[in-house]
């Protein structure tokens, strides 16, 4: 790899507990793919953090009024 990667803890400790508290026990292949959607690289010296989420859309009705 090129860069040193690292996990969202709080993310990932929010999907662990929904893993075992809700109907999604077994199904870790599922608990998997979620966990690395929040897997990212880490780069030295860089001017300001990775974002994580996506800014999402305003809706039509704020943009009409």
């Amino acid at each position: 790899r090129k860069w040193p990667h690292e996990i969202d803890f709080k993310e990932v400790a929010n999907i662990v507990h929904r893993y075992y508290t809700t109907p999604m026990i077994g199904n870790s292949k599922q608990m998997i793919e979620e966990i690395e959607a929040y897997h990212h690289p880490v780069r030295k010296g860089r001017q300001y953090p990775r974002p994580l989420r996506f800014q999402g859309s305003v809706s039509l009705n704020y943009r009409i009024s």
